[in-house]
This record gives structure tokens, C-alpha cells and sequence, in this order.
């Protein structure tokens, strides 16, 4: 029964990912997918994509230590710059295309994708790049129907799969794939450990939903926020 349950989520997760969610990379310990909008590729509407595909918010500098933290929230993840880059845009297209000049708008993985850019000069405008006509920063109030880049804990990291396994990042888990054709898939929402700030994580729902319990001063979801 156990193993009947884990093959309907795994076909319940690729029939997700087709229907608006995609793989784009991994960097610095966090899996970065691009999740389909309805509507304009406003900041909310990006975040709000994020949050309903159970994934985190990427800002478009990765921390608050980049160039002062005027581009980023702490409703964003925070990892640590790659090779001297910390817009998220321009890592994202060193790692998938090499060294881009125009910010990555050339790299045809980040086609349509918009990235949450809090205190933009142009409002709610989320950032994007358009790869037909190798143009970046749009503003995303332009814009409609595109995708928003989202982000989960890289569970391939710590190299989980057995010797000779090859390991694929899941939403909640992952899965080893071994030359003889053995697949072994584990999900575990609690694997890329959500709760922030000291909060323990409970998995239910055969490992797809968590909750946090928080320490004494934070609160939220993932205890993200200070009292």
C-alpha cells in the first residue's frame, strides 16, 4: 500500500511539472525551478506562484549583504554568492551559459522568467529577460502568463543516492537513479528543512505537507518572522 501511495505522488508530481513547472538549475545548495503565472509578472503575483507551488522566493540579489541588501527582502531565501555574483539573474546564467553580457538574456533557459525585485523603481514590476530578442531587465507590469523563478532546498546536495546512483531534486524529496534501472524516489517535505529560526518540522500527508513548530519570538509559516 505504502509503495502504491508513493507511485500516485510521483505521478501526481509530474503531472504538476507539466502543467507549469520546470526544472532550472541548482546553485549553492538550493534547486531553482520557473512556475507558470496567471496574469501580470508583478512582485505579488510571482510571490504568490512561489507560495501555491509549496516552494521558496528567490530575490533577485541573493542576500542582504549584496550591494547593501536594496534588492532584497527577508521574505527571500539568502545563499551565498557564487563565484562573486550575487544577482540572482546573472548566477542562474554563468551556471546554465557561461559568462552572459546582457544579464542573461541570451541564455535561453531563462526565457520568461521574472525574478521578485522588491523597491524596483518601476512598482510591483518583478525583473525578466526575453530570449527572442535577447533583452533583460522587463518590467514585469508589461507582462502576463510568463514564469516566475522559485526555489526549493537542493536535496541532491549531501549525495544521497548509493555508490553509482545519479540524483534528481524533487519538491519534497528526491530520486536515484541506478544503471541496472532501479529508481528509488523519497519525498520528505521535511528533508529541505523549511523551519527557519530553530523551528522543529513535522511531515504528514505520506511526507507532502509540513508544519513548524516555532521557538519562543518567531512565528510564520516556517517561523520566519520575529515577534
Amino acid at each position: 500500500m505504502a509503495k502504491m501511495l508513493l507511485f500516485i505522488t510521483c505521478i501526481i508530481e509530474a503531472v504538476a511539472l507539466s502543467q507549469g513547472q520546470q526544472y532550472v538549475t541548482s546553485e549553492a545548495g538550493w534547486a531553482f525551478h520557473k512556475v507558470l503565472v496567471t496574469g501580470a509578472m508583478t512582485n505579488t503575483n510571482v510571490k504568490k506562484a512561489c507560495e501555491a507551488a509549496g516552494m521558496s522566493l528567490p530575490c533577485y540579489y541573493s542576500n542582504d549583504e549584496c550591494y547593501s541588501g536594496v534588492h532584497w527582502t527577508s521574505d527571500c531565501i539568502s545563499y551565498t554568492a557564487v563565484n562573486g555574483e550575487c544577482r540572482t539573474p546573472f548566477v542562474l546564467a554563468n551556471a546554465l551559459c557561461g559568462a552572459s553580457p546582457d544579464h542573461g538574456a541570451s541564455c535561453r533557459p531563462l526565457d520568461d522568467i521574472f525574478v521578485y525585485y522588491p523597491y524596483r523603481a518601476y512598482g510591483d514590476s518583478a525583473w525578466g529577460t526575453d530570449y527572442d530578442t535577447t533583452t533583460y531587465g522587463l518590467n514585469g507590469l508589461d507582462f502576463k502568463d510568463k514564469y516566475a523563478l522559485c526555489t526549493d532546498f537542493d536535496n541532491c546536495v549531501s549525495s544521497p543516492c548509493n555508490s553509482g546512483g545519479t540524483c534528481e531534486d524533487r519538491l519534497y524529496g528526491y530520486s536515484c537513479y541506478y544503471s541496472n534501472g532501479h529508481i528509488e524516489t523519497h519525498i520528505d517535505a521535511c528533508d529541505s528543512n523549511p523551519c527557519q529560526n530553530g523551528g522543529s518540522c513535522h511531515a504528514h500527508n505520506h511526507g507532502q505537507i509540513f508544519h513548524c513548530t516555532c521557538p519562543y519570538g518567531f512565528v510564520g509559516e516556517t517561523c520566519q518572522t520575529s515577534e
